[in-house]
């Protein structure tokens, strides 16, 4: 019985390895890659707004707004 004791203690106690290079650089990679992929995809944004488009995708934002609000208007009844 006394044997059985002894390996349930040595059990319960698990022996902390050193922590190794590999094990910081195992921790630290997806961030790091996170944060380059999240940077590329503001620098993406960013540099895709404007440039020659910019005028014809506000002229077309502009006549669907213009066609909204007209429809607003034409469908309240006039007051008297």
């Amino acid at each position: 019985m006394r044997n059985l004791d002894e390996s349930r203690s040595r059990r319960e106690t698990p022996i902390q390895k050193e922590p190794t290079a590999m094990d910081y650089v195992a921790a630290l990679v997806p961030p790091v890659v996170m944060a380059i992929a999240f940077t590329a995809l503001v620098v993406t944004i960013v540099k895709s707004q404007g440039g020659a488009n910019k005028a014809k995708e506000d002229a077309i934002v502009d006549a669907a707004l213009a066609r909204v609000e007209a429809a607003q208007q034409s469908s309240k009844p006039a007051k008297a």
